[in-house]
């Protein structure tokens, strides 16, 4: 199943509901034994996906009403590669 699939097949806020995707790191060049790593690219694309069926918002406007599905993003960790790979985007 292609990105754009899965993405469009998960993030389908129903009624009130809402989404928030969490991110760990957003780099390629870091060990990561645990699997939490998204590469740049692959975020970007996990961006592009996302808006073609909602609006990215700050996670305090997820709940406001609006015509188009809501989707939140955040990033548990204050990694320097957040800022410099994800903020850009």
């Amino acid at each position: 199943m292609r990105i754009r699939d899965r993405v469009a097949s998960r993030v389908k806020p129903r009624g009130d509901a809402a989404v928030v995707l969490m991110y760990h790191r957003v780099d390629r060049n870091v060990r990561d034994p645990f699997w939490l790593r998204v590469r740049p690219e692959h975020f970007a694309e996990h961006l592009q996906q996302v808006t073609r069926v909602a609006d990215v918002v700050r996670l305090k406007s997820i709940f406001e009403r609006d015509s188009r599905p809501k989707v939140a993003l955040t990033f548990d960790d204050g990694y320097a590669d957040n800022f410099w790979h994800a903020k850009p985007l």
